[in-house]
């Protein structure tokens, strides 16, 4: 009794408090006389009369002690009572058991106790329309929310905790013992009129198991008749337990409230309205080749799904929480409706005065093969289970349906489908016109996922931007089976299946961060399928168990992971913003920003790679800059840098380097931002991007700031060097201790004053050079290659123009850039050509279009098909044949291709000229040949 005496002084406080607030109103003229004290006492009385203290699953114990008493705290200005109940729970005994010393058996015993003490507390403010019970009620939520853990929390409800684990074990001695001490706090509060009402339950449950034996050296195999762990209570059951019973016991005052008003007012039954329907829907499946749902009425007995029809039996089970009487309905459905009354048992209500009922719905099949991959033959992820407070007339008939909660499953009470579970708690509504239930199948929920997956990849305009994208279109996503309560979390490529370990009930349910693993793992599909690595050798640095998203793996395995966690960060919020999958079953979106993915080798860390994507890419750039739709907007770049890498490198990006300077070039602006989250923030990711390019200037003047792509392919031949200002970059075949994998390199450079590329082509590779707008743009296409000459290739950009200083190239122009051969010759393009220059002579090919020469004393058009040769004194313009090309074709046509140009078909003599070129050639080749020797 002790425990109500702090609760009860705080109480009395109060109403001290509001009696100055009620002294005043009443002189003021607002005094209301309030229900009959007598009626409001009987009330109380009965309502504690049918309260019984529940006790968790595992609780053994008996009725102790129960003791309640109702308070009326009359007063001149105020009439408010306090109703109290006390249970007192407990059991306790001993266990025998055994144990073993060498080869004798010994028995052997402990002794254990479980003990639940609830304190019920009731406050009614019943006449002046002050705010004494919803002071209270702060009070104490501030008071609970100051000494104990919160587990649920809204305006007027508060779910609080405390654990005390007080085990211990001495291995010396020979001997443990069990203490828990657990307390759980409900509180609630709601007003009717000006009636307010506290509910205050306060639960301690105690666990004490003493004298347990544990085993030393010598005492072995110790057995007991119980386990003693049995008797520990479950922490988590028990919290919303009693939550439950809280809620139920505010409804049943709430209820029994608002009779009694009407009863006082003498209301008049009003003209009973006709109630409406309770209609049941099942989402059968998904049609993902329209985007839309399939439903039939309730019961039905065969559905088809895609191209298998199932055959299902649907259980309806209706219980009356006040005596546990439960029914089972399977008739009475026309279309899927059925009357109320013949849903809810009236005769139950009027006998006990309660109208609680709980509706539970399942779906079974018998498949074999839905029963092997789903390990349930439910045909829901998790049964569905809705109760209903209903209020009946004085005629007995059914006058009002309240929807008090709603799990795993949606509610349609007007003109929406909604879900009423939040974390704060169940929003209730009012189902008296009539309401449909719609519940969803686990095939259903899987054809959603897939769909998902499929739009928003195409809406990320994966499908025209990636070449093989056709390799996982919908019909190939919907061939991926998911099997659940598998080992192991992942998707299998040898036989393109998703392993999920939990069951579907665990997936598809609220809160799930499961929908975050489901789309990492098709993820991994979609590379697989659509960017598979070209170099085999890098499936032997993938796979393998993962250490967390913080542990250093390698580049490659880094890459491989945090693509997946990329993608399906994306595809949560993706489906959240969209309304595709309502909020209440999606955890909160990952975005890799724990302290632990920082400050290390981040290209190797598989949450750097997705918090750099994430953070840097998706957070502090897309969602800036493309207001519409930023999540697929941020993979169409990442996938469109992708096929560029392939363009390029001819493989798709093996790590995070691949792929840096390929969205650099079409996303200058983001260069900034990379920067900073790469190196800055919480100490940076720290995946070394900077290797691969400075930072955009943010303006442009000419040719400089705009960026430039260099890439080249995986050769261990070709070196290049890239000068900006008087910073070097080195592009070539990088060394990542994996000398088994050709990864090719790119860098992405923004022109600058003094911009140098000098190029290594000794064995004959070529380099992309790719010259960007701002908008993404290809400008200038080049293909630098080593053509006649022995040094190395030469060019420069300024600030009007791109000068070749030595060597050759192959040119696609977009722009119409203007070219140097030299100092003095000009070239003003709008086509395909071929460039070389050496000794202050120019040769040129046009393929395509035409091309402007100028040399300063003459100008000369050369069109397709004519070729020049240009020095400082003149211009020499005549026809060519293919066949004067075919070296280059023979040597760089995949390159040449890959630019877009295409080499057009015809015979023809070789024309004068093309021997000189063929014999230079090999002459630069033997002399090379002798100083490489030398």
């Amino acid at each position: 009794m002790k425990r109500l005496l702090l609760p009860a002084l705080a109480f009395v406080v109060f109403l001290l408090v509001i009696n100055v607030d009620a002294q005043q109103q009443y002189e003021e003229g607002y005094y209301e006389e309030g229900l009959d004290d007598e009626k409001v006492e009987e009330m109380l009385e009965n309502i504690l009369d049918n309260v019984d203290s529940p006790a968790p699953s595992n609780f053994m114990g008996n009725l102790l002690y129960r003791t309640k008493y109702v308070n009326d705290w009359g007063g001149d200005y105020w009439d408010d009572f306090e109703a109290n109940l006390v249970i007192k729970k407990s059991c306790g005994g001993k266990v025998n058991g055994t144990y073993q010393v060498a080869d004798d058996t010994f028995h052997d015993s402990y002794t254990y106790g479980q003990y639940i003490d609830a304190f019920i507390t009731i406050y009614l403010d019943n006449e002046i329309p002050s705010e004494g019970c919803r002071r209270s009620f702060e009070h104490d939520v501030n008071e609970t929310k100051s000494k104990y853990d919160v587990y649920q929390e809204s305006e007027n409800r508060l779910i609080a905790y405390s654990i005390n684990i007080g085990d211990w074990e001495d291995k010396n001695a020979g001997f443990g013992e069990i203490d828990r001490h657990y307390e759980i706090y409900c509180l609630e509060y709601f007003s009717i009129e000006y009636y307010e009402v506290y509910v205050n339950v306060h639960i301690t449950i105690d666990v004490d198991v003493s004298s347990i034996r544990v085993e030393t050296e010598y005492e072995k195999n110790i057995v007991y008749e119980i386990d003693p762990e049995s008797w520990i209570i479950n922490e988590l059951e028990s919290i919303q337990l009693y939550s439950s019973f809280t809620d139920d016991l505010t409804n049943n005052v709430k209820n029994a409230l608002q009779n009694l008003i009407k009863e006082e007012k003498g209301e008049e039954e009003q003209e009973e309205q006709p109630i409406g329907n309770l209609a049941i829907k099942l989402e059968y499946y998904f049609d993902a080749a329209n985007g839309k749902p399939l439903t039939t009425n309730w019961p039905d007995y065969v559905v088809q799904c895609g191209g298998k029809k199932y055959y299902i039996s649907c259980n309806m089970t209706v219980e009356h929480l006040a005596t546990g009487k439960k029914e089972y309905i399977d008739v009475g459905f026309t279309s899927g409706e059925i009357s109320m009354d013949k849903v809810f048992n009236v005769s139950l209500i009027n006998s006990t005065g309660d109208g609680r009922f709980r509706i539970t719905l399942d779906v079974f099949t018998s498949d074999t093969e839905y029963l092997d991959r789903v390990k349930d033959d439910s045909f829901l992820p998790n049964k569905a289970v809705i109760e209903c407070n209903v209020e009946i007339s004085s005629k007995g008939n059914i006058r009002k349906v309240t929807i008090t909660k709603a799990r795993n499953c949606w509610i349609k009470a007007d003109d929406k489908w909604e879900v009423l579970w939040s974390k704060n708690g169940y929003k209730q509504k009012d189902g008296t016109n009539g309401f449909a239930i719609k519940v969803r199948s686990v095939l259903a929920w899987e054809e959603r996922v897939k769909y998902y997956i499929y739009k928003f990849l195409q809406e990320s305009n994966f499908y025209s931007n990636v070449k093989n994208s056709n390799k996982f279109d919908l019909t190939k996503i919907e061939k991926i089976p998911i099997y659940y309560l598998r080992t192991k979390t992942g998707y299998d490529p040898s036989l393109n299946v998703i392993n999920m370990s939990n069951s579907p009930g665990n997936i598809y349910t609220y809160s799930s961060d499961e929908f975050d693993s489901l789309f990492h793992e098709f993820a991994h599909a979609i590379k697989e399928h659509a960017y598979h690595f070209a170099d085999d050798d890098v499936d032997d640095y993938l796979g393998g168990g993962h250490g967390g998203t913080c542990s250093v793996s390698n580049i490659y395995f880094a890459f491989e992971e945090g693509h997946s966690e990329f993608f399906a960060s994306l595809l949560v919020d993706y489906v959240k913003e969209r309304g595709l999958i309502e909020e209440q079953f999606l955890a909160p979106t990952d975005y890799y920003d724990a302290s632990c993915h920082f400050g290390k080798e981040g290209d190797k860390i598989e949450g750097a790679v997705a918090g750099l994507l994430l953070n840097g890419l998706y957070l502090n750039y897309v969602k800036y800059k493309y207001k519409d739709n930023p999540q697929a907007k941020t993979y169409e770049i990442f996938a469109r840098a992708c096929e560029l890498c392939h363009k390029y490198l001819k493989h798709y990006p093996y790590s995070i380097h691949d792929v840096i300077p390929f969205i650099v070039a079409t996303e200058p602006e983001w260069s900034n931002e990379l920067c900073y989250v790469d190196i800055v923030w919480n100490g940076g990711y720290q995946c070394k991007t900077s290797i691969h390019g400075n930072s955009y200037g943010g303006k442009t003047d000419g040719l400089y700031g705009y960026p430039l792509l260099i890439a080249v392919e995986p050769s261990w031949f070709t070196s290049v060097e890239v000068k900006v200002g008087n910073v070097p970059y080195t592009v070539e075949e990088p060394d990542y201790g994996a000398s088994d994998v050709s990864d090719g390199m790119a860098c992405c450079i923004f022109i600058e004053k003094n911009t140098r590329i000098e190029a290594d082509f000794s064995q004959g590779d070529g380099v992309y050079m790719i010259l960007y707008d701002l908008n993404g743009n290809p400008m200038e296409e080049i293909l630098a290659m080593q053509y006649g000459w022995y040094d190395d290739a030469i060019i420069e950009f300024e600030k009007d123009g791109i000068k070749v200083v030595q060597g050759s190239v192959v040119v696609k122009s977009n722009a119409g850039t203007t070219y140097k051969a030299g100092d003095k010759i000009k070239i003003t393009p709008h086509s395909e050509f071929v460039l070389s220059f050496d000794n202050e002579t120019a040769s040129l090919y046009v393929m395509n279009g035409s091309v402007g020469v100028d040399n300063g004393v003459s100008y000369e058009e050369v069109n397709k098909n004519k070729k020049a040769v240009v020095t400082e004194e003149s211009i020499d313009v005549s026809n060519y044949k293919n066949k004067e090309l075919d070296d280059i074709w023979d040597n760089f046509g995949d390159a040449m291709e890959t630019l877009g140009i295409e080499k057009e078909k015809g015979n023809g003599e070789k024309q004068p000229g093309f021997e000189f070129v063929a014999i230079a050639t090999a002459i630069a080749l033997i002399i090379w040949f002798r100083k490489r020797n030398r």
